[in-house]
C-alpha cells in the first residue's frame, strides 16, 4: 500500500484541527471521572436504581476504553486513521445521545459500553494523527499523557513527515 502524505495544516485549519482534537480528548476522558459525582443523578433518572448498580457503568465504562486501544491499531490498519477517527467519534456520540435517553439500566449500561469502545479508540487514533513524527505516533504512553500533550500544547506544523 503506498503512503500517502495530505498537505500540512496551516493557520485556522490547524488552529481549528488542534482545538477540535483537544476538545474531543477532554471530553472523553472527563467523561470517565464526572460520572462518578453524578451516579445519584443517574440513579433517580433510571427510575430509582441504586447507586451500587450504577458503579458497573463505569467499570464497563473503563473495560471498553481498554478494549478500544487495541482495536484502534486493528482498525486504523484496514480502514485507516482518519475514516475511523471520524467514525468512531460518531459512534461516541449516538452512544452519549442513547445513555441519556435510557430508561433502564438495561438500556443504560450496553451504551455506556459501546461509549467506552468507542473513546478508546479516538484516543490512540487521534494522538497518531496529531503527531509531528511516526515514531512518536507509535508510542502512546498512556490516556492521560496523550490528553495532556494534546490539550496543554498545540502541535508544531513546520515539521514534515519522512519521505518514503
Amino acid at each position: 500500500m503506498a503512503v500517502v502524505y495530505l498537505r500540512r495544516l496551516h493557520g485556522w485549519r490547524f488552529v481549528l484541527f488542534n482545538a477540535v482534537l483537544g476538545l474531543s480528548h477532554i471530553v472523553v476522558l472527563f467523561n470517565a471521572g464526572s460520572y462518578i459525582a453524578l451516579l445519584p443523578h443517574v440513579s433517580g433518572d433510571l427510575g430509582g436504581v441504586l447507586p451500587s448498580f450504577l458503579t458497573w457503568a463505569q467499570t464497563d465504562f473503563m473495560v471498553g476504553l481498554a478494549l478500544g486501544f487495541p482495536l484502534a491499531r486493528y482498525l486504523s490498519g484496514r480502514i485507516g486513521d482518519y475514516r475511523l477517527l471520524i467514525g468512531a467519534f460518531m459512534v461516541y456520540s449516538v452512544a452519549s445521545y442513547l445513555c441519556g435517553d435510557s430508561q433502564t439500566l438495561a438500556q443504560f449500561v450496553p451504551a455506556r459500553i459501546v461509549q467506552g469502545i468507542a473513546g478508546g479508540i479516538t484516543l490512540p487514533i487521534a494522538w497518531a494523527s496529531a503527531s509531528p513524527t511516526p515514531a512518536l505516533a507509535n508510542s502512546v504512553p498512556s490516556t492521560a499523557s496523550s490528553s495532556g500533550n494534546n490539550t496543554a500544547q498545540p502541535i508544531d506544523s513546520s515539521r514534515s513527515p519522512p519521505r518514503a
